[in-house]
């Protein structure tokens, strides 16, 4: 007879759900292995370009353009010829980064 008797699940549907729950469990362990935290160095770039981005978008009175040497005569220029390109720029940045943010988190659940 399969099953323990009268309303209880049968042998083989107890095994596959014990399988189940080991799949997952396994799989639990092979994404923490997998993902890990990212590495300092991309972490700071990022943060300094977007930072460095957002100064110049908001506040370009107060960069010392001539002590930034060719970056700050490039930023200069970019600012008085394409202004609303990094306008648009570092708001496109901004979306690019926190949509790939919720992607991962999605995909990652």
């Amino acid at each position: 007879m399969c099953g323990g008797g009268y309303g209880s699940p049968p042998d083989d549907l107890v095994s596959g759900s014990f399988k189940m729950a080991v799949a997952k469990s396994e799989a639990g362990t092979t994404a923490t292995a997998y993902f890990r935290t990212a590495r300092p160095l991309p972490s700071l770039v990022t943060v300094l370009g977007l930072g460095y981005f957002a100064w110049v978008i908001f506040w370009p009175q107060s960069i010392p353009y001539q002590s930034l040497g060719p970056l700050g005569s490039f930023t200069r220029y970019l600012l008085d010829h394409h202004h609303t390109l990094l306008h648009n720029g570092y708001w496109l940045a901004w979306l690019i980064h926190v949509g790939e943010s919720l992607c991962a988190m999605i995909l990652c659940k």
